[in-house]
């Protein structure tokens, strides 16, 4: 886009509710990636989409539940005054229940993407999107493992303008194991 607006990146969503009453082992993988905003010349950067993950899993068997999430990346201004997009939240939300007496892995990761940035005009860098990841893990009598990581997108840079750089993103994670 030359002056005008570019477009919003597309969010991406993943869910999955299962009860699997028959597998030893049962491994499950999530992914989610929201879509980049569209960048322009001198006009308006478009904002990257989100990514979510929600994943709820039981199992009789052992059980590996792993969930990724990622945020787009914002949309650059090339030399105008207008400002980077804003990059995009990831959410990753995981629950993993064991009912038998075997192990549970719960793996939940969220990366926030990247502010877009303004290269040669006097707009700001975007800021980062937001990246949180939750790991719940539950087992009736084995062992239960879990991991959160989770990263905040990094702002968006003026590079040669006289514009600011965006501010970094928030990233929380948190992780809660329950055995019985």
């Amino acid at each position: 886009s030359d002056t005008g607006s570019a477009g919003n990146g597309g969010n991406a969503t993943s869910n999955l509710n299962l009860v699997d009453s028959a597998a030893n082992y049962l491994q499950v993988s999530l992914g989610a990636t929201g879509g980049n905003g569209g960048s322009t010349s001198t006009g308006t950067a478009g904002n990257a989409g989100t990514g979510t993950v929600n994943g709820n899993v039981s199992s009789m068997g052992s059980l590996s539940l792993t969930g990724s999430a990622s945020g787009g990346t914002g949309g650059y201004d090339y030399s105008g005054s207008g400002n980077g997009g804003a990059g995009g939240a990831a959410n990753s939300s995981l629950t993993g229940t064991g009912t038998g007496s075997n192990s549970v892995t719960v793996n939940s990761a969220a990366y926030g993407g990247s502010g877009g940035s303004n290269y040669y005009g006097s707009g700001n860098g975007g800021a980062g999107g937001a990246g949180t990841a939750a790991a719940n893990g539950t087992s009736g009598n084995g062992s239960v493992t879990v991991y959160s990581t989770a990263y905040g997108g990094s702002g968006g840079s003026n590079y040669y303008g006289s514009g600011n750089g965006g501010a970094g993103g928030w990233a929380t994670g948190i992780s809660n194991a329950t055995g019985v």
